[in-house]
This record gives structure tokens, sequence and C-alpha cells, in this order.
């Protein structure tokens, strides 16, 4: 007598996919490489000018906005992955858009820590060319240019 098995997968093999493609992968998040900036005519490298406010130069301070948002929201971003996940290895998101929602969220948190950084404060020419107090933000572009990139292996 000969027997019949029949195979339910439930979506085991998707979820096994999932967890392959996202060994490996990453998303960066912060100013891609090839964002710029124009202003009175000038084209700016975003990255340079990230790089400039973020550690400073000779003549501007470092107001480091991006690692602070790292530093600040460590023990949440843990949270975050944690959930996206969860969701991932219980089949409801694959894996680039489980490291789309980290990217999302990463992205979020930056933007409102370079809105949020109040010292060094401008030197007061800077503010009255700018007429704003704040440091990181002239034309918002810096901050409207935080972005993320999944990489997938």
């Amino acid at each position: 007598m000969a027997g019949k098995v029949t195979l339910i997968d439930r979506g085991w093999n998707s979820i096994r996919s999932n967890l392959r493609h996202a060994n490996g992968s990453h998303t960066k998040v912060g100013i891609q490489q090839g964002s710029t900036s124009s202003k009175d005519g000038k084209v700016s490298d975003l990255v340079m000018i990230a790089a400039a406010n973020e550690f400073g130069t000779s003549t501007i301070p470092s107001r480091p906005a991006l690692r602070q948002a790292f530093d600040n929201n460590r023990s949440q971003l843990s949270s975050v992955t944690q959930q996206a996940y969860d969701k991932m290895i219980t089949g409801m998101m694959d894996s680039k858009a489980a490291l789309g929602l980290i990217g999302e969220w990463m992205s979020d948190r930056m933007k409102r820590q370079i809105t949020a950084l109040r010292t060094p404060p401008n030197a007061p020419a800077t503010i009255a060319r700018k007429k704003s107090s704040n440091p990181l933000i002239d034309t918002g572009q810096y901050r409207n240019s935080i972005s993320h990139v999944e990489v997938m292996s």
C-alpha cells in the first residue's frame, strides 16, 4: 500500500528566502552620495556640507546632529529593528521592507535632531544673514536631504 504525503508550506519557504536575503543586507541612512544643494546659483555637495557641520572646520564649529540622533535613539533603534525582524520572520514583511522601515524611522530621528540642535549657536552675523538662529537650518535642504537606501546582498 502506497502512502501519500501532502506538504503544506504555510509560508515557510518565503520566510527562509527573506532571511537569506536579509543576511548581509543593510540600510544606509543620512545624506546619500551624489546629493547636491543649489543656493545663489552655486551647486554644493551635500555630503561635504554634512561633514563640515558634523565634524566642524576651521571656521565652523562641530554640530554633530547625525551622531547625536543615533546616540540618543540607540535603545529605541534596537526595539524598532526587533519589531521589523519579527514582522519579517512571521511573513508579514519582506527583508527590503523591514530595512525600509528601519531606515525611515532613523531618517525621521535625524531630521528631528537637525531641527532641535541649538548649540553651538550661529554667529550674530550668520543669524542676521539667515534671519534665523537655528544653526543647521537655512533653506531646509540639508534636513530634507536626509534619506535612506536599502542595500540588499
